[in-house]
């Protein structure tokens, strides 16, 4: 059983493992790996940080949860027995949204945003299974509110406004396609596991136009299976590869990749978030922790 050994700091990177029952946070300027998340996980996988710090685990088996940054501890913020997440971004709005597989309507999975207070759960759209095999590998909130998700059984994004509640095709042809990350200006990033390629891949997506192209170069290539990514506040991204059990960084401009870190605790890695909340906008850290982690991360790794 993994024990829970630090607290998290902004720029640190986390990882959700799935067969270790825990969140792993990952130092992304020496790749030391240490447990976060406090016993209390049963299936997380996926996580996401909110721009006040909250950071909220996709629970597959025990619903969404919340993990304190300064201790791991576990909180459960929404479950039900309708209720399987399997992904989670954050609105703008700092509530949870969610990919629920289990909603309970048919051959189908829901789009959901949860209260972040409260909990309370709130369909957003429903989508319809084809051949009730799971479609949507990931989602990704947009600036501007729109759901992004991906669809591997049809090689295609597509983007859920919930305002009108409408669907509409943003990209197709991306054989393989898997995670999706907004920078923060608003560029959209994409994996694919393989594709047909020789290795996993980064893409950049025009999210209005679908137009995409390689970030990372299929001749000198880390990534073998890269699953998931996120993004961090310098533009960087960060991807989770379950094939190799590590976490690659890719340079957005030139493709360029290194290892962050690989093995160790990381088992299964599945989701992937980097802590970074809004200078002073943190609730939960002490101002003295926050002014050396912002001039340590910042400056250092991000």
């Amino acid at each position: 059983m993994l024990c829970p050994a630090a607290s998290v700091t902004p720029g640190d990177i986390l990882v959700a493992d799935p067969i270790d029952h825990g969140v792993i946070a990952v130092d992304p300027v020496t790749g030391s790996q240490t447990v976060f998340s406090q016993p209390g996980l049963y299936g997380p996988v996926d996580v996401a940080v909110s721009k006040t710090g909250k950071i909220f685990v996709a629970d597959q088996y025990s619903g969404v949860r919340e993990l304190d940054p300064r201790t791991g501890a576990v909180t459960t913020l929404s479950v039900g027995a309708d209720f399987e997440p399997l992904r989670v971004t954050v609105a703008p709005s700092g509530d949870a949204v969610v990919l629920n597989n289990s909603p309970g309507i048919g051959n189908s999975q829901t789009i959901e945003e949860i209260n972040a207070t409260t909990g309370k759960r709130s369909t957003l759209g429903i989508i319809t299974i084809p051949n009730d095999s799971p479609s949507i590998a990931d989602i990704a909130m947009s600036p501007s509110g729109e759901v992004f998700f991906s669809q591997p059984n049809f090689s295609e994004i597509d983007a859920l406004d919930p305002v009108s509640d409408t669907v509409r095709l943003v990209a197709t042809g991306i054989l393989g396609i898997a995670g999706l990350a907004f920078d923060s200006q608003g560029n959209l990033f994409a994996t694919t596991r393989s594709g047909g390629l020789c290795c996993g891949t980064v893409l950049r997506i025009d999210p209005r136009t679908g137009a995409h192209s390689l970030v990372t170069s299929l001749t000198t290539n880390l990534l073998m299976a890269s699953e998931f990514l996120a993004t961090t506040r310098s533009g960087s991204i960060v991807v989770s590869d379950f094939s190799a059990s590590a976490v690659i960084a890719v340079d957005p401009s030139t493709g360029a990749q290194t290892t962050v870190t690989s093995g160790d605790l990381l088992n299964l890695n599945a989701g992937i978030a980097v802590y970074a909340p809004e200078p002073g906008a943190s609730i939960l850290l002490t101002a003295g922790a926050l002014a050396a982690a912002l001039i340590w991360r910042y400056s250092a790794a991000l």
